[in-house]
């Protein structure tokens, strides 16, 4: 007769670990390519402003862009924990930025849309 064991659920919390892990930095490397890609529409979108002639308007959101290709490199690099954990940190020490910062995306690429040219047959 075979010898029936229960798994070990020491070897099976692992593997769940090890699978989420591995998920989580699939996740994670995406979210990065993600706000890099914003940080490319947010740079086209300062040049469109820069042409228009709305210079102020332009270097915000060339900032926003710069800073949006930081957080993505920072995503890609770092392990999921240390992210949350420096996210956590700088959001009790300073809760204003974080709203001020997510106030200011947001228009920016409120702007960046409504700036981009109409699609063909589009709205």
């Amino acid at each position: 007769m075979k010898d029936e064991r229960p798994p070990d659920p020491d070897a099976l919390l692992e593997a769940v670990r090890r699978r989420g892990r591995g998920l989580l930095d699939r996740q994670k490397n995406a979210a990065g390519e993600e706000l890099h890609s914003v940080a490319d529409v947010l740079r086209e979108a300062a040049h469109t402003f820069e042409r228009r002639q709305e210079g102020g308007l332009a270097d915000y959101v060339a900032k926003g862009a710069e800073l949006l290709d930081r957080a993505s490199l920072q995503l890609r690099e770092r392990e999921a924990g240390e992210l949350l954990a420096g996210c956590e940190n700088a959001l009790r020490k300073h809760p204003a930025v974080f709203l001020a910062a997510t106030a200011v995306a947001g228009f920016a690429l409120g702007r960046a849309l409504r700036a981009a040219p109409k699609r063909a047959g589009g709205t």
